[in-house]
């Protein structure tokens, strides 16, 4: 049996995507950006989205379209005006403001480092969140330094 592998974007699929979740079901993504490292490796990790509780609590991890088109999985940082989300990515130093719940197509429960799942809802995991929340602010501080240096070499 020859099985024909093709890659198809999430606009494309969006359709059965939102359908499966709004039926309870679960589906499976493999992400490409770079903004969820080191947590998601973008073509090698794969994330299991299911269908989100509304509203978003804080840190939660949604997959979201953006009024451009793209599609987004970021974290929940903050509460903006109107009930609205602020989203970041881990990897990134600038948020995301204004998504909406009707933005969001659902949310992370699980994260497959090749064969190794790992549940949001884990120990391990909540640490990784901590971690990552409380490191942020000096990310920002160690990106000045180093540009700093750069200017007086």
């Amino acid at each position: 049996m020859n099985k024909e592998v093709k890659d198809i974007s999430l606009s494309e699929m969006l359709p059965l995507i939102e359908e499966k979740i709004s039926l309870g079901g679960d589906v499976i993504i493999k992400p490409q950006g770079l903004s969820m490292l080191p947590l998601i490796r973008p073509k090698k990790d794969r994330v299991v989205i299911s269908r989100a509780v509304l509203p978003l609590n804080k840190y939660d991890l949604p997959l979201y379209k953006r009024k451009d088109g793209s599609f987004v999985i970021h974290r929940v940082v903050g509460f903006g005006e109107n009930e609205t989300y602020i989203m970041r990515g881990d990897n990134q130093t600038k948020a995301e403001k204004g998504i909406t719940d009707n933005d969001i197509i659902g949310l992370v429960t699980e994260i497959y480092k090749g064969r190794k799942p790992i549940k949001v809802s884990s120990l391990l995991y909540k640490i990784y969140v901590l971690l990552v929340v409380f490191v942020h602010p000096l990310r920002r501080v160690i990106k000045w330094c180093l540009g700093k240096c750069k200017i007086i070499r």
